[in-house]
């Protein structure tokens, strides 16, 4: 039996992301499908977890539905387009996460709020293949997010960073770190230009301030960069 087919997801472009510029892009089509770097996405996939964990507080108040029945961790179930690169380019998910609450779903009122876990859920981003293969690191950081989802549940964005709460996001953060180094010390990578993507995705990560992801996750939880996918 094969994968079950993932729901079509409204395609939008996060404002965190290049915008579309003529002087860079000949055309639109070229800029929907651009490719992106694997170090840039891998950030982004470290990031915009944050967002998503402090989305789903502002939805689980919105909603008085417990953090952490949201969403489920689990396969993508949802998707915004196909690479349109060919095999070697995949449209590669920026956050996993499984089966959105159907309380959400069969609600009405929460129309919007479906809207936009579905789109966020779906969005991709073009990317080589060895970046979004399940053996590899794809694989690796999609466990990590869904993995962490319950853990993360914990942190208050509506309140100021605490040392636990740091001692939690470092503790993700380590896990990010540590997946890259399986992979960059494995040695089995192909070529130069693949670590050499992977020591600098390993290095953004390590850079990145406890503080800055914090406040990715307080972004999540005003809404901020949230209503296009809505």
């Amino acid at each position: 039996m094969g994968k079950p087919r993932r729901a079509q997801s409204k395609l939008v472009h996060d404002r965190e992301s290049i915008s579309y510029d003529e002087e860079q892009f000949s055309n639109y089509e070229e800029y929907r499908y651009r490719e992106r770097s694997v170090s840039d996405h891998i950030l982004d996939r470290f990031t915009r977890l944050f967002r998503f964990i402090g989305t789903i507080q502002r939805i689980s108040e919105q909603t008085d539905i417990p953090r952490e029945q949201v969403v489920k961790g689990g396969a993508s179930e949802y998707q915004d387009q196909s690479s349109h690169r060919g095999t070697e380019i995949h449209a590669a998910h920026v956050v996993r996460a499984g089966e959105i609450n159907p309380q959400i779903r069969n609600d009405e009122r929460h129309i919007l709020i479906y809207n936009e876990l579905i789109n966020f859920l779906g969005h991709t981003q073009n990317v080589a293949r060895y970046a979004n293969e399940w053996h590899g690191i794809g694989g690796d950081i999609d466990k990590i997010q869904s993995g962490n989802l319950k853990k993360l549940a914990s942190i208050d964005f509506r309140r100021s960073l605490t040392a636990e709460v740091a001692s939690t996001i470092q503790s993700v953060t380590e896990e990010f770190i540590a997946a890259l180094d399986k992979r960059i010390n494995k040695g089995d990578l192909g070529n130069k230009g693949v670590l050499e993507e992977l020591i600098k995705a390993r290095k953004a990560i390590t850079d990145f301030k406890i503080e800055a992801a914090f406040e990715k996750g307080k972004d999540g939880y005003s809404g901020k960069y949230m209503k296009d996918y809505q």
